[in-house]
């Protein structure tokens, strides 16, 4: 794997990729990240999605392994991989208000980027998205 890229800044623990885009993204706005942070510990929904992403990383990917979770949202999913032990994580995000949820809930190694400007080039043994493409217009 090659050396991690460096950022164009960095804020509050955040290393920021794409710093005009703090805020809001034509694709997904951020305040809708409020909404699902309110809502994901204890919606059903929610709920049976990180337990089926759990099982499927359990079955399939080694806890050694360097993983990194695009379009990761608040970070609730990696939240529940570093509960099983994942302790090689790390989250992307567009949206800083994301990210620093994802911060409130332990999770330390944060990016702010765009996916189709991605800075990673075979850094991660494993990325992943989940509800990320169909965000795409």
């Amino acid at each position: 794997m090659s050396r991690l890229p460096v950022p164009c800044g960095e804020r509050g623990g955040i290393a920021l990729f794409n710093p005009e885009i703090l805020e809001d993204h034509d694709d997904y706005k951020a305040e809708g990240l409020d909404a699902v942070y309110r809502q994901e510990r204890l919606h059903p929904w929610f709920r049976h999605r990180v337990s089926v992403i759990r099982k499927a990383f359990l079955a399939h990917v080694a806890k050694t392994e360097d993983i990194l979770e695009v379009g990761a949202g608040t970070g609730h999913t990696a939240r529940a991989l570093l509960a099983d032990d994942y302790r090689n994580l790390s989250v992307g995000e567009i949206h800083k208000n994301g990210l620093l949820y994802a911060k409130q809930y332990g999770l330390e190694k944060l990016y702010q980027f765009d996916l189709r400007s991605s800075p990673f080039r075979d850094h991660f043994d494993v990325v992943a998205l989940f509800d990320v493409l169909e965000h795409r217009r």
